[in-house]
């Protein structure tokens, strides 16, 4: 009987989608509709008179509901989505099943005592199973009707507590970014949630807020150890390496998907190392400018070769080191040239210990290819002229 009436369900539901939708494609409308009649006869399933059939009718409708589309779905432009959506049917049939064996064990049991036993031991759990409870409930009401009725005052005030605390635990996970645990609270929701009371939109918006949430923290962990990637590369001047950590932070951030908070926060962090690393390419273009000064274009050309090109000091600048040593070769030192060199004598690189060693063996190994060339040069010309004054020192006797 059960098997005919849900088969003729089947065929009026399914003659009216193929109607529809002149069996061209399913609509969306069309199969949350389809699958929502199973959840329906779920949650209305019952022994009652009054009930449009028993769970195990249920149970055959949902069944039949997922033969019949999953036929339907495949070629079909929502064939992912019709299979995404009767995976979830298909789990909460498992679950009806799973309950109709339990009421089953239950309903073999004819002593009264022995089934309060089995309340008061499925009460006591921290996440009782519901279905159990009311079916302890409603076997006891059989056989002992005033313990019955206490058992189902019991039954409602474990119902109400445990789904106020059950929520605020998924509040409380996700918030401290506990999301297994968060997920585990809402699958015992979905689970006993035709005797919670609790609708399906709830659940999805807790499925919604746990992979946000979820995507938001693994997003700040990517960002957070990009953010120390900088932090070392402007620690050991590493401007090529800086620049494009940064960059990759910009494109980051245009996708979007962190707090406020953590977007505040991490745009904070990039703009001290930007103007750090820009301090530190700086430094290094002004002493290509103080070169032109003391040591002349070649040397500076030399020094922009070994130093700014391979530390990827951004083309402006170094176009405005062009500029200034194509001036150089009808302009005469500037004081400020001078005052710059004598300035890097005392140079000091604060958020770096080691950086005093960097800038010494730099401006020593350009001291010595700007002696050499003047050398070279001086041997070319037969002339001989006085030694160059170091940078930012004074030359040893």
């Amino acid at each position: 009987m059960a098997r005919g009436f849900c088969s003729l369900m089947i065929s009026i539901l399914f003659i009216a989608i193929s109607s529809s939708s002149a069996r061209e494609y399913l609509s969306q409308t069309d199969i949350d509709t389809s699958i929502q009649k199973a959840y329906y006869y779920f949650n209305a399933a019952g022994p009652e008179a009054g009930a449009p059939m028993t769970q195990d009718q249920a149970i055959a409708f949902a069944k039949n509901v997922i033969k019949h589309m999953k036929e339907l779905a495949v070629g079909d432009p929502n064939e992912k989505y019709i299979l995404w959506k009767l995976g979830e049917l298909e789990t909460q049939t498992a679950l009806e099943e799973d309950e109709v064996r339990r009421k089953r064990e239950i309903a073999s049991v004819k002593d009264a005592n022995d089934l309060i036993l089995s309340f008061n031991s499925e009460t006591g759990k921290k996440r009782p199973d519901f279905a159990v409870l009311y079916a302890i409930q409603s076997s006891v009401l059989d056989l002992m009707p005033s313990k019955g009725n206490e058992l189902a005052d019991l039954v409602e005030k474990r119902n109400k507590g445990v789904t106020m605390e059950v929520r605020s635990y998924v509040n409380y996970y996700i918030d401290r970014e506990k999301f297994d645990s968060a997920a585990v609270e809402v699958d015992y929701l979905r689970k006993n949630r035709k005797y919670l009371g609790i609708g399906g939109d709830e659940f999805n918006k807790y499925d919604n807020i746990i992979s946000v949430r979820r995507n938001s923290a693994n997003f700040r962990k990517t960002i957070s150890t990009l953010m120390e990637q900088i932090a070392s590369a402007v620690l050991f001047c590493d401007i090529a390496g800086a620049h494009a950590g940064l960059d990759q932070f910009d494109q980051f951030m245009k996708i979007g998907g962190l707090t406020t908070a953590d977007a505040v926060n991490f745009r904070q962090q990039a703009g001290v190392y930007r103007a750090r690393i820009n301090k530190k390419e700086d430094s290094l273009v002004n002493v290509a400018i103080a070169l032109i000064g003391s040591k002349g274009v070649d040397a500076t050309i030399a020094y922009e070769n070994a130093v700014l090109k391979p530390h990827n000091v951004s083309r402006e600048k170094l176009a405005y080191v062009d500029c200034r040593m194509t001036g150089s070769a009808t302009t005469a030192p500037t004081k400020a040239d001078v005052l710059v060199a004598n300035d890097l004598a005392t140079f000091k690189d604060d958020t770096n210990p080691s950086s005093q060693s960097f800038w010494g063996a730099t401006m020593s190994d350009l001291n010595s290819k700007a002696e050499h060339k003047i050398e070279h040069d001086n041997n070319q010309r037969g002339t001989t002229k006085p030694p160059p004054r170091p940078i930012g020192g004074v030359a040893k006797k």
